[in-house]
């Protein structure tokens, strides 16, 4: 009889292929709940999808848009027949999509350790940042469009202000709104680490009375997370009592915690230990150890 050796080398290769797949069905799981998420968040918003898609990559670190979204703003210029030059940012997002995937693929031990990012691609995104900018030149696109002046105006800030306190009555989370804004305004902090944002990270710094004439605090708000802090470093934000009490944020987050810990029902904290209260949100939902969505 003759001894016929077994095959080998087939049971790692089912495995690739079953991990490959695997790797595959996530894929295409959390693409379809990125999709379901914007398209939740342009009804509710009244945005076309594309302007949910560019706020979620602002405001979220390593956001990745979903790939049928990414083809239909790729398909939508050519059906235009105008403005087919993608921008630095889109090619960019579509290369956050890729990089992500390496790092998965590295960390089930994929042998590919070199950085698709390299010279090439960095030297492709500046080259289409300058066709880009001629092409905006020789359209005659608006130069005042996401300039210094597309902001809102004084007189806007106050009525948003005013609007809110005077609905804050019947839709108490007004006031919650108001902190979100001011804290946006006068700290200049993104979305992301207002909702973050935790009672253990602030801190009031008290000027000496030879400063002026009345009690001078600043309220300091600590950052050690967020998309532009990634190495965990200690920021400082802070911001002085305002003249006006509309603008003021110290005056905003006083009434916040007034009406959460006085009329809304919410338990003080006790500050007996630190566990009792390091967890408790400024921005508080439901439940006041978890930071608020997106959508809320």
């Amino acid at each position: 009889m003759r001894r016929v050796r077994p095959p080998t080398g087939r049971r790692p290769r089912q495995r690739q292929q079953q991990h490959q797949r695997q790797l595959q069905e996530e894929q295409e799981r959390a693409d379809a709940a990125a999709l379901a998420e914007v398209k939740t968040l342009a009804e509710t918003l009244e945005v076309p999808l594309a302007d949910v898609a560019e706020l979620l990559a602002d405001d979220r670190e390593g956001y990745v848009p979903p790939v049928a979204l990414a083809a239909r703003a790729t398909e939508a210029p050519a059906a235009l027949g105008e403005g087919s030059l993608l921008t630095k940012s889109t090619v960019d997002a579509y290369i956050v999509a890729v990089i992500e995937l390496w790092r998965l693929q590295v960390a089930h031990g994929n042998g590919n350790i070199e950085n698709p990012r390299g010279a090439a691609v960095r030297g492709f995104l500046e080259q289409r940042g300058r066709q880009r900018s001629k092409l905006d030149r020789a359209s005659y696109k608006d130069r005042g469009s996401d300039g210094i002046q597309a902001g809102y105006s004084a007189d806007e800030w106050r009525r948003i202000q005013e609007l809110l306190l005077s609905g804050a009555a019947y839709t108490p989370q007004n006031l919650r709104t108001r902190v979100d804004l001011l804290f946006g305004h006068y700290y200049l902090l993104r979305g992301e680490n207002r909702r973050k944002m935790e009672l253990a990270d602030l801190s009031l710094l008290d000027y000496p009375s030879s400063e002026g004439p009345t009690l001078c605090g600043c309220l300091v708000s600590l950052l050690q997370d967020g998309k532009m802090n990634k190495t965990a470093r200690k920021e400082f934000m802070g911001a002085l009592r305002h003249k006006d009490p509309l603008f003021c944020t110290q005056g905003a987050l006083a009434q916040l915690f007034f009406w959460r810990w006085h009329i809304a029902g919410e338990a003080p904290p006790t500050f007996r230990q630190r566990k009792d209260w390091y967890r408790i949100k400024v921005l508080v939902g439901r439940d006041r150890e978890q930071e608020l969505s997106y959508p809320t």
